[in-house]
Parts: structure tokens; sequence; C-alpha cells
């Protein structure tokens, strides 16, 4: 998912990151196989460690479609709020990394074409006060709706209720579990243009991709997927798709065990 080359969030010594990188380097010689979960990451091994490409493979993250599945009868989350209009759905840690405040930003230029739909926010984190409050400054408190932690089990029926989902922001090298589960469910994806995402979603089929950062874009690719029913049956369907045939747990596992057979 990264590696000591890795720009993360939290703060690491840089005292230790020459013993780290030496000890990763002689972990990624000695396996017989490495599994990156970018084209970022790959790139990274062959070029910061050089890895033979030869032993390693670029495996975006995946989902459970028989687990996430819309044909199954999933429990009815009843809360009147949720009735009144087309919902963006978000799932994840309130982190800064995840640019929350940008989809807010986003949701207000939604309501103004569309003033019933409703954002409903899922997770938690050290950001959250600070949403809130930018909610409240925004006056839109109406049509937003903060879920807290849910169980994962109750997770496909949450998800089951959106009409788009939206990844707000990302990073170059990892590759977000929350797509892949949007997708299972046969939600389009609204997701920023990073490496590890391009790998998973083709704009315009699954979702769309937007450029990072641009608040405008964002908008007019969640209000199409509001306002365009065969748009949106047509991606619901592809998304859904791309799970079943390929980015799912068993056919990774397939894939791994396919190249450690053939190298054998």
């Amino acid at each position: 998912n990264y590696t000591s080359y890795s720009p993360l969030v939290r703060k690491r010594s840089i005292f230790l990151k020459p013993l780290s990188i030496f000890i990763e380097k002689k972990i990624f010689n000695s396996a017989t196989v490495i599994i990156a979960v970018s084209s970022f990451l790959k790139q990274q091994m062959i070029e910061k460690y050089r890895i033979n490409e030869q032993k390693i493979i670029m495996l975006p993250n995946a989902s459970d479609p028989n687990f996430f599945s819309p044909a199954m009868s999933v429990e009815k989350i009843q809360i009147e709020k949720l009735a009144n209009g087309p919902i963006v759905g978000f799932v994840g840690g309130f982190y800064t990394w995840h640019g929350l405040d940008l989809l807010i930003k986003a949701f207000v230029r939604v309501l103004q074409n569309d003033s019933n739909s409703i954002l409903v926010l899922i997770g938690d984190g050290p950001e959250k006060k600070r949403i809130e409050n930018m909610v409240e400054e925004l006056q839109i408190r109406d049509n937003v709706f903060f879920a807290g932690k849910v169980s994962y089990h109750s997770l496909p029926a949450w998800i089951s209720l959106f009409r788009v989902g939206v990844m707000p922001d990302s990073n170059n090298y990892g590759s977000p579990m929350k797509i892949f589960e949007y997708m299972a469910m046969g939600k389009p994806v609204v997701v920023p243009d990073y490496g590890p995402l391009r790998d998973a979603v083709e704009h315009g089929k699954e979702g769309f991709i937007f450029p990072k950062g641009n608040v405008e874009i964002m908008t007019s690719y969640i209000n199409l997927l509001i306002s365009n029913e065969e748009l949106y049956n047509k991606m619901s369907r592809s998304a859904r798709m791309i799970i079943v045939e390929k980015y799912n747990w068993d056919n990774i596992v397939n894939i791994i065990l396919n190249y450690l057979q053939t190298s054998a």
C-alpha cells in the first residue's frame, strides 16, 4: 500500500528512514512475488529499490461482490430525512487527505441544481468538527446527514441509498477500498485524477474522473449523474460489472496463484 518513500501524513522519524529502506529492499529482493496496489508503487519499487519488474504484479484493491451486492436483501435504513431526494455519499475517515471540505463546497453547488439532494457522510475522525462547522456556516445543515461510524455489516445497506459515491481527494500511491465497494453496489463513482484511481476506473464508464482539487468539475459530474437517468443506469451496470468480472478478491487470489505456479 505504501513504502518508506511514500509521503504519509503522519510523522515518521527521518533518522530511521535509511534503515527502513534497507530492510524493505532486503524483503523485496527475497520475495517470490510483490503485489503493488498501484502503478505508482510498482514504478517506485523498480526505480528506487531496483527490483526486477518481472516479480511485481500491479493489482488494485477489490471488494466482495457477494457481500456488496445490490441484489441482496439489505436491512432498510429508516431515516425520514434520507427519503427526500438523491443521495451523494461518502464513506471513510474524516481526515485532511480525504478532502471532505472539497466535497462540501461541491455539494453547495449541487443544491443549486437540485435543492432536494442529500449528502450522507459515513465515518468519523479528527476533521469531523471542522466539517460540521463548515456545514453550519454554509447553512446547508438540513441537507447533510452525519451518519457517524456504522458497522461493516450494515455498510451495503448504507451504500444502497446512494445515487453516487464520491472520493473527493486521495494520493498518488494508495488504492482506496471505498470506490470498489461503491461500484460493487452498482454506484457510479466520482473520483480525483490520481494514478491509482485511473488504474481502477475508466472515465465515462464506471464513473467520472475530475482534475484533483477542481470543485466545479466535481460538481458537474455529480449533477450529471443525478439528472441523467439513462447515463446513470448505464454507469451503474458498468460499475457493478467491473467488480464481478475483475476487481473481486477471488480474481485477485487467482492471479497471484497463477503467477506463483508459472514462476515455480
